[in-house]
């Protein structure tokens, strides 16, 4: 992105960071990359996405500047969410199966855990899995308050990610490549 545009965003993380992947995939990282592009500002969430330990968590959500993210969220214009798919989750290291317990994840399983925004997994109907899993992000409810949620998306393997997010209410905006509409459309059309 260039700066040729000046646009007076305010860019904030919606999730926490998550640990050593690349800086491109950080989001701080992208959250500034998105405000100077634009010539807008932004704000840093530092907290990692996901923290096993209920007190260490509850110690970083009373922080004065993770608070004040957080209380941001509930003012967003517009939200830009990708659409994780839980199944690449817990196969790639570059992702959330690293920092969540097996134990959570294959409760995740069991529930029917097909896809994640912001790290707040949910089914094929966009039924929550699992309220409280260590997430330090915005939540559901919160995405699906807002009036512009965005979600970007692509390939078949994401159909039922999709799917899902759709079905929840969680975005009114979908971003995705021609032969994964066509899948989400067949999918969907099949079971109603």
């Amino acid at each position: 992105l260039n700066n040729e545009r000046q646009v007076a965003i305010h860019a904030v993380p919606l999730i926490g960071g998550i640990g050593q992947v690349s800086p491109s995939f950080q989001v701080n990282d992208l959250a500034r990359r998105m405000a100077e592009a634009f010539g807008g500002t932004w704000q840093a969430l530092y907290a990692p996405a996901f923290v096993g330990d209920t007190q260490a968590r509850d110690a970083l959500l009373n922080h004065p500047d993770v608070k004040l993210v957080m209380e941001g969220w509930e003012t967003l214009d517009v939200a830009l969410v990708g659409i994780g798919h839980f199944a690449f989750q817990r196969q790639s290291s570059m992702f959330f199966a690293e920092y969540m317990a097996q134990t959570l994840l294959q409760e995740l399983e069991e529930r029917g855990a097909m896809g994640d925004l912001c790290g707040r997994f949910f089914d094929i109907y966009g039924r929550q899995c699992i309220l409280e899993a260590g997430v330090i992000g915005i939540s559901l409810d919160q995405l699906k308050a807002l009036d512009h949620v965005i979600g970007v998306a692509g390939g078949k393997e994401k159909m039922t990610a999709i799917l899902g997010a759709l079905r929840g209410g969680y975005l009114n905006v979908l971003i995705t490549d021609t032969v994964t509409a066509q899948a989400v459309l067949e999918h969907h059309e099949n079971e109603t």
